[in-house]
């Protein structure tokens, strides 16, 4: 007997997948705006497209038609086994949303075609991050579902069965554009048709793209040292970022979410990363060490003449005193190149660790700010110091670490 969403959801779908596929072979023929929206997309991208929950082809089919590079993947084999029969020229196999079989950006385009309605919420994230994760830098992704609260739907009867056994989710629209831009998307269109027969429901359609940064190229903002390269992060850091956020030390002093996933990672290189170059509110570099992801180091709060310099390393790298490299280097392009004033360097009170860090790169220590920053167990003191243009770089006496 099937137990999880997973499998009520592939049970029914094989068992209904002739019938089903007989029933709207033609769907497409009656709904003008399907059709808009499809011919819309198929206009835009460029690449590889993927029908994701494809049911029995017919999206995949429409697209090949009008000359798009389409394959598609659904969770039911029974599906599959009709797409094959019915559009012989697209490439279709067993798949899930949830862990998409394609490489870091290498897809034109996704659709998900009233393919998420089976989805818990909880889960939304996840599928969001993944089809962040496969899409070109100038991909789009196109979502239609039933909208409604979140609620979900008990279905035992359908196409002509009536021994089914499954859950549809009537998701809200606000709850899956929450989704999309927490793992980086653009909302270009958001709509939602009221309720016409044969439909019950209102129907959502949302379009998203992926932001790319257009202002500041970020290979002009590469920095080196003699050990260390200093480069925007990218989705190939995700998986590193994630396992380096699972360290104790690392959630103990920087402000990540706890438990940290995958999507957490997608969310921070593709939004806070990218936007913060964009806007020039944050420069934020990767550390590479022998071409492995090492830590993160970067300005915030740039305004004014001044920022505040942040930084951390993965368990593995530290002790090789690469963070005092970047640092270095990082000094070196708020003064030279963003002709600051000031940095300074803030951490809770007690990181002996970010703080010889920042003694040996020259800051000056500034004293304790109370209860300044919230941590996971509430209000911490934070320790502060500084550093000017017109400073030098010498290694300063810091009583907090000296005494």
């Amino acid at each position: 007997m099937p137990t999880s969403h997973h499998e009520r959801t592939r049970a029914a779908y094989d068992r209904v997948a002739s019938d089903y596929a007989d029933l709207l072979h033609t769907e497409l023929v009656a709904r003008a705006l399907h059709r808009h929206l499809l011919d819309d997309f198929s206009s835009r991208v460029t690449g590889h497209v993927v029908d994701a929950g494809c049911g029995p082809g017919r999206v995949a089919g429409y697209l090949a038609g009008r000359g798009v590079d389409v394959s598609g993947f659904d969770l039911s084999p029974g599906m599959i086994a009709e797409a094959r029969q019915r559009h012989p020229n697209v490439a279709f196999r067993v798949g899930t949303l949830e862990k998409l079989d394609y490489a870091d950006g290498s897809l034109g385009g996704i659709v998900a075609w009233y393919s998420i309605i089976h989805t818990p919420e909880h889960e939304l994230s996840t599928i969001a991050s993944e089809f962040r994760r496969a899409l070109s830098p100038d991909g789009v992704l196109l979502l239609s579902f039933q909208a409604g609260a979140s609620q979900s739907v008990p279905i035992a009867s359908a196409y002509g069965h009536n021994d089914l056994d499954y859950v549809a989710i009537r998701h809200s629209p606000e709850a899956i554009i929450a989704a999309l831009e927490s793992a980086g998307f653009a909302i270009e269109l958001n709509a939602v048709q009221a309720a016409a027969p044969p439909e019950r429901n209102p129907q959502a359609y949302i379009v998203a793209t992926v932001p790319t940064i257009e202002a500041r190229d970020v290979h002009d903002t590469r920095l080196s040292t003699s050990r260390i390269a200093l480069r925007c992060p990218t989705l190939d850091d995700v998986d590193a970022i994630t396992d380096a956020c699972q360290d104790p030390e690392v959630q103990r002093r920087v402000p990540v979410p706890v438990p940290y996933r995958r999507e957490h990672a997608v969310a921070y290189v593709t939004t806070f990363c990218e936007d913060g170059w964009i806007t020039g509110e944050r420069c934020t570099w990767a550390l590479e060490v022998d071409g492995a992801f090492a830590g993160v180091i970067g300005l915030d709060d740039i305004a004014d003449g001044s920022a505040n310099l942040g930084y951390w390393m993965a368990p593995q790298h530290r002790g090789h005193g690469y963070l005092t490299e970047a640092v270095a280097a990082v000094l070196n392009f708020a003064f030279d190149t963003l002709e600051l004033e000031r940095v300074e360097w803030r951490a809770f009170a007690g990181n002996r660790g970010s703080a010889r860090v920042a003694q040996r790169s020259g800051f000056r220590f500034e004293g304790v700010r109370r209860c300044a920053s919230r941590g996971r167990n509430g209000r911490e003191d934070d320790w502060v110091g500084s550093i000017l243009s017109t400073d030098d770089r010498a290694q300063q006496a810091w009583a907090v670490l000296d005494a």
